[in-house]
């Protein structure tokens, strides 16, 4: 038995829905600085009368671009709600349906870890596939068509911004893997905490010195949870830090090249100034990609233990 195939049915027409709406809202982005760069150039050039001539024209269409970018943005969080809940519902129904057939474990403590893992895991995939993966593709096309039309408007410009945003974008890359690993340590951590927990719960500690016994062996499955979650932590702040750079050193590059090329007279100050507007709307996409990282390793976490117990005959490990 395997785990049901997120793009089916209601569930593939939802995706596409979040994927046009992600693009949608990229769209009135992009048209937006290019709004902002030919206002620019065209009060440098043309002075007062200039502004007074599309001044209130590209006042309004900037108010409209935003508009259509906020409201495509409000629609994209109960669309991709409604495909996380209707995922969850047929990984709960499946899951539950392949415990029943293997004889569901009696006791109150082992039914009660399995239904918690269960609808983590559960809920940690439909997240995944529901609310952040349509939006994760939006925002990596961000990334290749703001930097594809700005090599278009000024190679060098893209260039240069370019470099340090594939360095914070590796890092990015290279502490998800590292989350993924402490993550499903933390996964195991907890398993055993919680489970040691629930048998002593159920068995009684019985005498004093048995009761001292069980706090220190829980005691130091804590401590080990605790460690893992710290360095969970620790990679998520990691994904943070390279975000930040991404833009961030991508926006110093642009520009300190634009300067020198505004200085020869080899573009205009509209183009750098477009450039820092794309740069700098890439802020969000790019944190987004840093928590979708996050999300995306976890859910991994999660489906290969929900794969494991559907394809053998055994509880969740």
């Amino acid at each position: 038995m395997n785990l049901p195939v997120p793009l089916r049915g209601r569930r593939r027409l939802w995706f596409w829905q979040l994927a046009t709406l992600g693009l949608l809202e990229l769209a009135a982005l992009l048209c937006l600085g290019l709004g902002v760069r030919h206002a620019f150039d065209a009060v440098l050039e043309g002075g007062a009368q200039a502004v007074e001539e599309s001044g209130v024209r590209w006042v309004l269409l900037g108010f409209l671009l935003a508009i259509i970018s906020a409201a495509a943005r409000g629609w994209q969080r109960p669309l991709g709600e409604r495909f996380a809940q209707h995922y969850a519902r047929s990984l709960r129904q499946r899951v539950m349906r392949h415990w029943f057939a293997l004889g569901a474990p009696s006791g109150a403590g082992a039914k009660g870890t399995f239904t918690l893992r269960m609808l983590g895991d559960a809920g940690a995939l439909a997240r995944w596939h529901g609310r952040v993966k349509a939006r994760t593709i939006a925002n990596l096309l961000a990334l290749v068509f703001v930097f594809g039309f700005l090599a278009w408007f000024a190679w060098p410009l893209a260039l240069a911004a370019l470099l340090p945003a594939l360095v914070g974008l590796g890092g990015l890359f290279w502490a998800g893997r590292r989350l993924e690993a402490h993550a499903a340590a933390a996964r195991r951590a907890r398993s055993r905490l919680l489970g040691r927990a629930l048998q002593t719960g159920e068995s009684g500690a019985g005498s004093r010195s048995a009761i001292r016994r069980a706090l220190d062996e829980l005691d130091v499955l804590g401590r080990k949870l605790a460690g893992a979650m710290v360095m969970t932590a620790r990679d998520s702040g990691w994904m943070d830090a390279f975000g930040l750079f991404t833009t961030g050193g991508a926006l110093m590059a642009a520009l300190a090249v634009g300067t020198l090329l505004v200085a020869r007279g080899e573009i205009s100050a509209g183009t750098v100034l477009l450039a820092t507007v794309w740069i700098g709307q890439l802020s969000r996409p790019v944190h987004e990609l840093a928590r979708a990282q996050d999300t995306w390793r976890r859910a991994r976490v999660s489906e290969r233990k929900l794969e494991a117990f559907l394809a053998a005959p055994k509880a969740l490990p």
